[in-house]
């Protein structure tokens, strides 16, 4: 049996935080890890080693962006997906995340669609994994 997929979520909103955790360990294929203080999310996610990291984009302090930078100049955790989670999707908010292999889903998504994604981004990187 494989193990489970590590997923950290980084969102300031405890909603947020406890419906995604719940639906994601619900579905018994996930260990989920959340964290309220964006300036924390580096430290918690070298301490968790994700397979996956959802970060809310509008957050106080450091806004997702500034989170994505921090890990991708972490030689640990550079290749992990992103996703970005946000309640106000529009251009000038994905203009932010131009020019990198991010993923941006509306926080209004359904959770079928979001688990989906997360499946989908997770199995693309196990399959590139297994090719090195």
């Amino acid at each position: 049996m494989s193990r489970k997929k590590r997923v950290l979520i980084v969102d300031d909103d405890p909603r947020v935080r406890f419906t995604m955790k719940r639906v994601l360990e619900h579905l018994a294929q996930y260990t989920v890890l959340t964290e309220q203080d964006p300036c924390k999310a580096l430290s918690s996610a070298l301490a968790f080693h994700p397979d996956l990291i959802i970060l809310d984009l509008c957050m106080p302090g450091k806004d997702g962006g500034d989170v994505a930078s921090e890990l991708r100049h972490s030689s640990a955790l550079r290749n992990v997906p992103v996703v970005f989670l946000t309640g106000i999707a529009n251009p000038e908010e994905a203009s932010k995340c131009s020019g990198e292999d991010y993923t941006m889903l509306s926080k209004v998504s359904a959770a079928d669609t979001l688990v989906d994604r997360i499946a989908g981004l997770l199995a693309r990187e196990s399959a590139a994994a297994a090719t090195c």
